[in-house]
């Protein structure tokens, strides 16, 4: 049930009136109370769930590579909350913190949850966090979750750290040779080979 909570308060107010005047009247301190009250808007007096996300939002993502965020579950209630279920609806996401359910919220604490995205296929992939609690009006609770799997880029490679010729006569050759590899999983595109010192070719 949710109820607004109306808090009485008095406003104590000193009225002293003091002369050194002789003759003049002398009154002692006097205090007034006028009778206030405060309305502290709506407040449950039950468990009330409450989170820092509307949306989890993933960077770009490399398939079979991972990140996380972190979301905040916040009790707004007055009586303890309880985490019975963090689920996914997708397996791309998946719940690494908390490690055991159920966890308590207690009131006006919070509860920090980590959610990892390891993108298993390409483009744009969307799920759910599914949260399930004692709340009495949201005892189900989903969050969408989102993120975007690419795929790795072309990654040049060389067979060897450095060319060594050693000791060659002036005026003569000597060639050695290297492989340029691509370790990524897109085409690599070579547009140029050069070097630095035109003894070299």
């Amino acid at each position: 049930m949710k109820r607004n909570v109306l808090l009485p308060m008095v406003l104590l107010i000193l009225v002293s009136i003091v002369s050194n005047v002789s003759g003049v009247y002398q009154a002692s301190p006097t205090d007034i109370y006028l009778p206030l009250s405060i309305k502290d808007g709506t407040q449950s007096n039950e468990p009330d769930i409450a989170y820092s996300l509307p949306t989890v939002k993933f960077e770009q993502i490399e398939q079979n590579q991972q990140d996380s965020q972190n979301l905040t579950i916040f009790n707004n209630g007055l009586q303890t909350l309880s985490i019975s279920s963090l689920t996914t609806t997708i397996n791309s996401f998946t719940v690494t913190n908390p490690t055991s359910l159920p966890a308590n919220i207690a009131p006006g604490n919070s509860l920090n949850v980590t959610i990892q995205f390891m993108p298993t296929s390409i483009g744009t992939i969307n799920g759910e966090l599914v949260i399930v609690s004692n709340d009495p009006d949201e005892a189900s609770v989903s969050i969408p979750l989102t993120g975007e799997g690419t795929t790795p880029p072309a990654d040049v490679g060389l067979s060897v750290p450095e060319l060594d010729f050693g000791q060659v006569v002036v005026g003569s050759f000597a060639d050695l040779t290297f492989d340029i590899e691509n370790d990524g999983d897109q085409t690599l595109s070579v547009s140029g080979i050069s070097t630095t010192d035109a003894q070299f070719t």
